[in-house]
């Protein structure tokens, strides 16, 4: 309650961040005489999610089971995480329109053990640190190990932003409905499918919307077509019609009197 806050000292404490975590991770090993890879100590730093403690177990427990040498094989054993190479070679098969890789790719993560959702996390993993090395402004966001880096900057350049970003929208929209989906598998194949195809859709809605061209404003409709001018600026074939009295059919004229016959009565038209 407020009385009783108000007679204490509050502590906010923030969620400490990956590269300070990995910081602390590299003291530890350098006392302890360690060999770490950088890419396990990263996945260390990202399973813990801000919180140190759960770091230092994390690292107490592997290198019981590994010893001196620490690899990104054994972290990612471990933690049941599936290797970030699986997703470079999905995005591989993606821009080479390959659905037997993908389809086999996926066959052999399932019978690892691994769940379809971790798999579709993981592709939009990719699919946002492929966009953000697009441009180096973005580049900073990145959170791995320079050797990491540096295989998401060379793939990043075979994709354009529109492809990538139409993969996070259509993964995030499969990750959504996959509780409704009856069929796991097959929703994810029809998603893998898709990726497959997005790099022909995206350059053939380019190429259309370039050629199609631009609309035309409809005139509006509330405006005079002559506005602010007197009958004399109009033209004389215009101006005439205007003038002349429209004729009213009353009856019957005399030339069709004269042909239907004489005594033929007059009818109002």
């Amino acid at each position: 309650i407020p009385t009783i806050l108000s007679r204490c000292q509050v502590y906010d404490f923030r969620r400490i961040q990956v590269k300070d975590i990995i910081h602390q991770l590299e003291k530890i090993c350098e006392v302890e005489s360690i060999q770490a890879d950088p890419e396990a100590l990263y996945l260390i730093a990202q399973k813990a999610d801000g919180a140190m403690r759960d770091a230092l177990s994390i690292f107490d427990r592997i290198t019981s089971f590994s010893g001196k040498k620490l690899s990104y094989k054994d972290v990612a054993d471990n933690l049941n995480v599936l290797d970030q190479d699986y997703f470079f070679k999905f995005y591989d098969a993606f821009l080479t329109e390959d659905e037997q890789s993908a389809f086999l790719l996926y066959d052999k993560i399932l019978k690892l053990g691994f769940d379809s959702e971790v798999l579709l996390e993981g592709l939009g993993l990719h699919a946002r640190n492929l966009l953000v090395c697009k441009s180096p402004e973005m580049a900073s966001l990145f959170e791995g190990s320079e050797h990491t880096k540096s295989k998401y900057l060379s793939q990043a350049e075979n994709y354009s932003r529109s492809f990538l970003m139409t993969c996070l929208e259509s993964l995030n929209e499969s990750e959504i409905n996959m509780g409704r989906a009856r069929n796991k598998r097959l929703h994810v194949e029809i998603l893998l499918n898709r990726l497959c195809q997005f790099r022909n859709l995206v350059t053939i809605g380019s190429a259309l919307s370039a050629a199609i061209p631009p609309e035309k404003k409809t005139p509006e409709l509330n405006k005079e077509p002559f506005p602010n001018k007197s009958l004399d600026s109009v033209p004389a074939d215009l101006s005439n019609s205007a003038q002349q009295t429209p004729r009213t059919n009353t009856t019957l004229d005399q030339e069709s009197k004269s042909t239907l016959g004489a005594d033929v009565p007059n009818i109002p038209v």
